[in-house]
């Protein structure tokens, strides 16, 4: 599953690397938001949207963008970043916005504009999750 984005980022394709990171995370919100609405439990969408195998995909996904950047880029660092400095994980940018090169600053990629559920990523975002799940 992770293995078009291994490659992009191992040749620096940042640009297909983040299109690639989106179109997989796309996959999981289907998932978790069909999951949810088939679901017969009454529960509203939560942090643990994502199963456990889903968690670990991310988590991977996070770990590829961090090796390949030397730790500038990825979900951990995005969210580290927008901890630390308070800015609102929930504001979305226009993907003509980003910079896709090694010298963009710290926590700039992965995007999340090419994603069918940026609602869902806004309410329930990745780098929420990683904000509220991962021990910074």
């Amino acid at each position: 599953m992770l293995k078009l984005l291994e490659q992009h980022l191992a040749h620096h394709q940042w640009q297909s690397a983040d299109q690639e990171t989106s179109r997989i995370v796309n996959d999981l919100l289907r998932n978790a938001v069909n999951a949810a609405q088939h679901s017969t439990e009454s529960q509203p969408l939560s942090n643990s949207l994502f199963d456990e195998q889903s968690q670990q995909t991310l988590f991977q996904i996070d770990s590829l963008w961090r090796e390949y950047s030397s730790d500038r880029f990825g979900f951990r660092r995005q969210a580290e970043i927008w901890f630390d400095s308070g800015l609102d994980p929930h504001q979305v940018f226009q993907w003509n916005q980003f910079t896709f090169n090694p010298d963009a600053c710290p926590g700039h990629l992965p995007t999340i504009s090419h994603l069918d559920y940026v609602e869902c990523w806004s309410e329930y975002g990745i780098v929420k999750y990683f904000v509220s799940e991962v021990d910074l």
